[in-house]
């Protein structure tokens, strides 16, 4: 039976989250949707949100009386809808710091319509949150540089990075490392060095390894904000044991 994860931050010490003190970031999904509508909201700075986040994945984001509510379409692995989970998170806390909402609400349908996933969580408050909407400090092509060239030393394929433009510039990456049993038992370790200085200092991030026939491996994610200081997301597939999960507790240097 697959396993998905969603943990706070605090308790990210065996999991996930040791890279959001170190690094890390960005995911995957290799399933063609069928049956997606556009993405609509009823903002201009919902619109904002949705046009940085440029996914299909996000099909409406709206926010109302202190709650933002998020929708996705993921197919029924869960591993595709881990990876939904993370970009509705990613929306969702955006358009709470701007509307100063309290909660999000994300939910998680297939392509008939049939909810797979809902999930509610607090948000950190505006004045201690990251900002969503803070000047680049990690353009597309630095966030691709980075990616490619650690992912060389590390013996990985980049299967695929798609930048976000929010947080100071985020990312997704899929990687097919040559050594799979290796790099799962110190993804921990090896993960972060993937991704380097794009994932520290609070931004999202969602790292997705898949094997040679690109199925996901093990997903390892963090969104700032949600639950408070921020939540980590993590799934891995069947018979999969990673020390990105069940790794033992560290003392990592922040961002």
């Amino acid at each position: 039976m697959t396993k998905t994860r969603t943990m706070t931050r605090k308790g990210l010490l065996v999991a996930a989250v040791a890279f959001l003190t170190l690094l890390v970031g960005a995911g995957i999904a290799f399933a063609q949707l069928s049956g997606q509508t556009s993405p609509s909201s009823d903002s201009g700075k919902a619109s904002q949100v949705l046009a940085a986040l440029d996914s299909s994945r996000v099909v409406s984001l709206d926010s109302s009386n202190g709650t933002v509510a998020v929708t996705g379409v993921a197919t029924k692995d869960q591993g595709d809808v881990t990876r939904t989970l993370w970009y509705e998170g990613v929306a969702g806390t955006a358009l709470a710091y701007s509307d100063e909402a309290k909660s999000v609400n994300r939910t998680v349908m297939d392509s008939s319509e049939s909810k797979l996933d809902a999930t509610e969580d607090a948000v950190a408050d505006a004045s201690s949150a990251s900002d969503p909407f803070a000047s680049t400090q990690f353009s597309s092509q630095a966030v691709q540089d980075q990616v490619n060239n650690q992912a060389a030393r590390l013996g990985m394929k980049v299967v695929e990075v798609d930048y976000i433009d929010l947080y100071g510039g985020a990312a997704e990456v899929v990687v097919q490392p040559s050594d799979l049993d290796g790099t799962l038992s110190s993804a921990s370790s090896t993960l972060a060095q993937l991704l380097g200085p794009v994932a520290q200092n609070y931004r999202p991030y969602l790292v997705t390894v898949v094997d040679k026939s690109g199925a996901p491996q093990l997903i390892v994610g963090f969104v700032p904000g949600l639950g408070g200081a921020g939540q980590g997301i993590a799934w891995q597939a069947p018979g999969v044991h990673s020390d990105a999960i069940f790794g033992t507790p560290a003392n990592l240097p922040t961002g």
